[in-house]
């Protein structure tokens, strides 16, 4: 388990290190600071292809990065997502991680996924459970596998332990490590009421191969936050400086999510950590961990039915309204509150709001995000309003958060208050780009494939285009409306509704992960339709000319090479299936 020269040292220590967040990546990959590792969010890079694996290979080049999940849900009472898994395992080998995190929660209930990390009841059959769950976890990934320790804003009148014994007994029955987060540990103190020293007494320090320290927020009424977008509180830094002690030194980093710094002062923040620790050992051996196979556990039936009715109120939607939003508490599940334990300065139901309020900020922010066209069409209240609807009716399907919109359209096709062709074909445009953003890429196929004067490559099989490829036909000019917005200066003022006017557009990902946009005539842009749809180009050239005059297809056949060239060099098409 331990390195045998230091038994309370599970794993090498890397030193000071950052979460990896989009808003640094540009100095980052520009200035290449001296950073000793990062921190990735696996689920961020789960991805086919685009610029999250593009960004991901340039930082490997330089550092070291080790895996942090947020989507697993060890303590959900269903099965582990399988698929999740795999794309984990991938990449993991991808990015050569020494260990593999995530948290002591639950995210998932049926096939739900509430993006959130929920606390769960103190009992020796949950903590049973999450630990046969951890193991298969970590026998799947033949790695290290370290669980993080939750901040939390409820308590439950079934636990049968105090948190940190729970922690513990899962770490050990699995076998597995644990990364602690000192600043979960004393937001969890005050929103509890325990000792946080207490809570360190009872640690096992040969389990803890990181540490993640972070700020929080204060609310009016005390309750903290785990905001991850404040300076680390000095009592934070002195449970850090223990953690350091008792280890020897252990892989450390500063998570920072919101209200961004600059990368020089973020990176000024974490490196505090030093002055707490001591010297890094790089060279302490990581434990081996020998990939096995070993039956999944099924979970209590009791949590199940605790968790059911946790989802069925945080997932209540809000009543949002032109100057804000209010609670529907009335909503919320009365066995779920009856379980629930009073906290030092809220009620149950107070405190069960505060989950009510993450759940849908989050992914009113991720549409607010993925849809700046339809954001500034509808304006910010009726987006959020819109966004509500279409979640209470299709909760999210997913792990992954890039994932959340894909069922809009057939929700706004099948809802009468939001089928308008306008709207329509605003989020098809927004949900286009970001499909082409997260896309794969594969090998192109050159112009010079497609040089002969009769297309013979063309002639049998089908054409493949890029992933990172789609067409969009237009009423209204909103390719050129969204390219505006998003060129001017960020606003939630709501811009009016343009004039009609029919389009035709190829919207693809260039090769410096950029997007391109190409107007197209009509017939261009229905032989491209063809094609996509799989047709040969005989099959499709027949289809497109069988209801036009002569002259029309006399321009077709001059302008077929021209265009394939063209089309080619800014490439569209792939070389799967050609040989």
């Amino acid at each position: 388990m331990a390195d045998p020269k230091h038994p309370s040292r599970p794993g090498p220590d890397l030193g000071v290190g950052l979460g990896l967040r989009v808003p640094h990546l540009r100095h980052i990959l520009t200035h290449h600071p001296d950073v000793d590792f990062f921190e990735i969010i696996s689920e961020n890079f789960m991805v086919e292809g685009g610029p999250p694996l593009r960004n991901l290979d340039a930082i490997l080049e330089r550092y070291r990065v080790v895996l942090h999940g947020v989507s697993m849900g060890l303590g959900s009472a269903g099965p582990l997502d399988r698929d999740h898994l795999s794309r984990l395992v991938a990449l993991a080998r991808r990015t050569k991680t020494p260990w593999v995190s995530e948290h002591l929660c639950w995210t998932k209930h049926g096939n739900a996924h509430l993006h959130d990390l929920l606390p769960l009841p103190y009992t020796d059959a949950v903590a049973a459970f999450i630990a046969d769950k951890a193991a298969f976890v970590q026998d799947s990934l033949g790695l290290p596998f370290a669980i993080e320790n939750l901040s939390s804003y409820v308590g439950f009148s079934q636990s049968q332990m105090p948190e940190w014994e729970f922690y513990r007994q899962v770490v050990e029955r699995a076998d597995c490590f644990m990364m602690l987060d000192v600043n979960n540990v004393f937001v969890s103190s005050v929103n509890h009421g325990f000792d946080p020293w207490d809570y360190l007494a009872a640690i096992p320090w040969d389990r803890v191969i990181q540490v993640h320290v972070a700020g929080h927020t204060v609310r009016p009424d005390g309750t903290l936050l785990d905001t991850h977008d404040h300076p680390v509180r000095p009592e934070v830094w002195e449970l850090y400086r223990h953690a350091s002690e008792q280890t020897g030194g252990v892989s450390t980093i500063l998570e920072w999510d919101d209200h961004f710094l600059p990368f020089p002062d973020t990176l000024a923040e974490a490196v505090k950590a030093r002055a707490y620790r001591p010297v890094p050992d790089p060279d302490r051996s990581t434990p081996r961990v020998q990939p096995g196979e070993r039956p999944e556990p099924a979970g209590p039936a009791d949590l199940r039915t605790q968790q059911a009715g946790f989802a069925a109120s945080i997932t209540t939607p809000l009543q949002i309204d032109d100057d804000g939003y209010s609670y529907n508490a009335d909503r919320y599940d009365p066995d779920t509150v009856a379980s629930m334990l009073p906290g030092p300065t809220l009620a149950p139901v107070d405190r069960l709001s505060i989950y009510n309020q993450q759940y849908w900020f989050r992914l009113l922010t991720i549409a607010q995000d993925e849809l700046p066209l339809t954001r500034r069409l509808l304006g910010l209240t009726d987006l959020n309003r819109l966004t509500t609807a279409y979640l209470d009716a299709f909760p999210s399907a997913h792990p992954e958060l890039h994932h959340l919109l894909e069922r809009l359209p057939r929700f706004l096709a099948g809802d009468h208050r939001f089928n308008r062709p306008l709207l329509r074909q605003a989020v098809d445009l927004d949900l286009l780009h970001q499909r082409v953003f997260f896309a794969a890429t594969h090998e192109d196929l050159d112009a010079g494939t497609l040089s002969g004067s009769d297309l013979a490559a063309l002639r049998e099989r089908p054409l493949h285009f890029q992933p990172a490829f789609g067409l969009f036909a237009e009423d209204w000019p909103l390719v050129e409306l969204r390219t505006n917005l998003l060129a001017g200066p960020d606003s939630d003022a709501i811009v009016p509704a343009p004039a009609p006017r029919k389009g035709w557009w190829a919207i693809y990902r260039t090769p410096q992960a950029g997007f391109g946009q190409e107007r197209l005539d009509p017939v261009q842009f229905d032989l491209l339709r063809l094609l996509m749809e799989g047709r040969p180009l005989p099959a499709a050239l027949d289809a497109l000319t069988a209801d036009l005059p002569a002259p029309a297809v006399d321009r077709i056949a001059r302008g077929l090479q021209g265009w394939f060239a063209r089309w080619a060099g800014l490439g569209w098409f792939s070389r799967r299936g050609l040989g």
